[in-house]
C-alpha cells in the first residue's frame, strides 16, 4: 500500500512537485501521466528515497518515508527506461542491460506471485 500526503519538492525557486496526495491500495496498479517537467520522475525518486521531499510524506507498506527510509529501500526497487532506446539510438550495452533486467524482473514477479498465491511455478516446462 502507498499513501502519499502533501508531497512537495522545491529546487531553489522551482516547485517540481506541489502538494501531491494519492493512495494506492494493495493489488492496484497506479500510473503517473503528465507532460515533460510535470514532476513524475521527481515523485518516483522521492518515493524510492533517492530525494528528500521539501515537505509532506508518504507511507509505503506501513513505513514512513521520512522516518524509515532505510526500511523502504529494502522493499522498493526502481528501473529506468533508457531514453536512447525510446529515441531509436541503438546501443548494445543498453539493450543488454534492458533485456537482462527485464528477464530478472519477470523471474522475480513470477516468484513473488507464486509466494502470494502459494502455487508452484516453473519458467520452462518440458
Amino acid at each position: 500500500m502507498v499513501e502519499v500526503k502533501g508531497l512537495t519538492k522545491v529546487f531553489k525557486n522551482i516547485r517540481a512537485v506541489d502538494n501531491l496526495s494519492f493512495k494506492v491500495k494493495e493489488g492496484e496498479i497506479y500510473g503517473l501521466l503528465g507532460e515533460n517537467g510535470a514532476g513524475k520522475t521527481t515523485t518516483l525518486r522521492m518515493l524510492a528515497t533517492m530525494l528528500k521531499p521539501t515537505s509532506g510524506t508518504a507511507v509505503i507498506n506501513g513505513r514512513d518515508l521520512i522516518k524509515e527510509p532505510e526500511e523502504i529501500r529494502k522493499e522498493v526497487g526502481t528501473i529506468s527506461i533508457f531514453k536512447e532506446l525510446l529515441y531509436g539510438i541503438i546501443n548494445m550495452t543498453h539493450i543488454g542491460i534492458f533485456v537482462f533486467s527485464s528477464i530478472v524482473y519477470v523471474i522475480i514477479s513470477i516468484y513473488m506471485a507464486a509466494l502470494m498465491f502459494k502455487q508452484e511455478w516453473a519458467l520452462f516446462r518440458v
